[in-house]
């Protein structure tokens, strides 16, 4: 069986194996003639032993529309003649058996590999996007939701979010996303460059020649410019003015 987990490994030639919860139920993984299932704490059978391995269980932070606090979810990879999938808290199959590979993003989002190609679903297995990629690679998440996938082209790199939307053409070398879902993106265009520029979703220049930049806030960058002589970030807006009333910080 070969090693392709994204997650913290797998559970697999324990005998003593730690509980989980699953609204309020203890359940143990259980194995049997090879097989992996899951047995309550009283001893009946919940999920029968079909599974060729069980991975360990993975936490998210899922906040309601309501407003409420924060609740948990949590997701196991499992195998079954070499193709991998994914079962819930509930031990219900939200992600049947038929990936080759399963990064799980989020709570509601996990980047695939099927035999179409690379994708990404939801948590009912729906293709986001409805399409398939050569080649897919997660970019990163804003702190306000937005989720980034690196895609490809000649040795080119771009950027898509979860719903196929390109934000960013394949013509960059090297491509950092910032902190929030209007922050522009650090990127080079070839690999020798020696600075950034700073480009809006769709490419447009918003701030050339910079060593680094973050965003600690929707509406302010912090840009540290190539010609720089004291060394400190500037202030300035996502559309790349001098923000007012702020000149710089160290």
């Amino acid at each position: 069986m070969s090693v392709r987990w994204y997650w913290l490994g797998l559970v697999i030639g324990l005998v003593a194996i730690g509980s989980i919860q699953a609204q309020e139920r203890v359940v143990y993984p259980v194995k049997k003639a090879h097989l992996w299932g899951f047995i309550s704490k009283g001893g009946d059978m919940l999920v029968p032993p079909r599974y060729d391995a069980i991975g360990e269980k993975v936490e998210f932070a899922v906040t309601p529309n309501t407003g409420e606090p924060q609740l948990e979810t949590s997701y196991r990879m499992v195998e079954l003649n070499g193709k991998l999938g994914v079962i819930d808290q509930n031990l219900r199959a939200i992600l049947p058996c038929d990936n080759d590979f399963i990064l799980p993003v989020s709570a509601e989002q996990f980047m695939v590999r099927q035999e179409e190609g690379y994708a990404i679903l939801d948590s009912t297995g729906r293709n986001l996007s409805g399409l398939y990629y050569h080649h897919l690679e997660f970019a990163g998440a804003t702190k306000d939701g937005e989720y980034y996938y690196t895609i490809f082209n000649e040795g080119k790199k771009g950027i898509i979010n979860a719903q196929g939307d390109t934000l960013l053409p394949c013509k960059f070398a090297e491509i950092r996303p910032l902190n929030w879902g209007n922050s522009p993106f650090l990127i080079r265009r070839r690999v020798q460059d020696k600075f950034y520029t700073l480009v809006a979703q769709g490419g447009r220049n918003v701030l050339t020649k910079v060593a680094d930049a973050k965003s600690p806030h929707p509406e302010l960058l912090l840009v540290l410019e190539a010609e720089s002589a004291a060394q400190k970030y500037r202030c300035f807006t996502p559309q790349g003015k001098l923000f007012p009333g702020m000149s710089s910080v160290a």
